[in-house]
């Protein structure tokens, strides 16, 4: 079977501004944004307040995990949650963990905001489905980002 992969593409720079910053990934997608979120000068005086939101199979397949743990304990405004499509019994134990799909619905502690960018990098399927949330709580196209990989 032959499959067909695409190169990331999308107009997908950190901006240069004081706004809050909301990154949202799956899979392999969250290397571009790391990269960029370590461009940032995470200190416990920052004014932004910077959410991380990752999806992946489970927890076993978290790649960056304790070197974003270690940055969130660094940071009190960096905030991180992650959902896991699989492994169930692990996420009980983990603070900001869910099951399944992303859903910002289910983030009782952060909601998103409409003067916030909005980073999105992963698959067609996934970009697509949260650019539709976030412009369904009212984002506008100004603030939103992505990178399809």
């Amino acid at each position: 079977m032959r499959r067909n992969f695409l190169t990331p593409y999308g107009k997908f720079v950190l901006q240069d501004t004081a706004k809050n910053k909301v990154f949202i990934s799956e899979g392999f997608g969250q290397v571009s944004l790391l990269t960029m979120i370590e461009t940032l000068d995470l200190e416990d005086n920052l004014i932004e307040e910077i959410v991380w939101i990752y999806e992946c199979k489970s927890i076993d397949f978290h790649a960056f995990k304790s070197k974003l743990k270690g940055m969130s304990n660094d940071c009190k405004n960096l905030k991180i949650f992650s959902f896991y499509r699989e492994n169930k019994s692990a996420v009980n134990n983990e603070d900001y963990c869910f099951i399944g799909e992303i859903d910002i619905n289910k983030i009782k502690d952060w909601k998103p905001d409409l003067d916030s960018e909005y980073y999105i990098c992963g698959s067609d399927l996934f970009v697509n489905k949260q650019i539709l949330s976030l412009y369904n709580r009212g984002i506008g196209k100004k603030n939103v980002f992505i990178s399809r990989i």
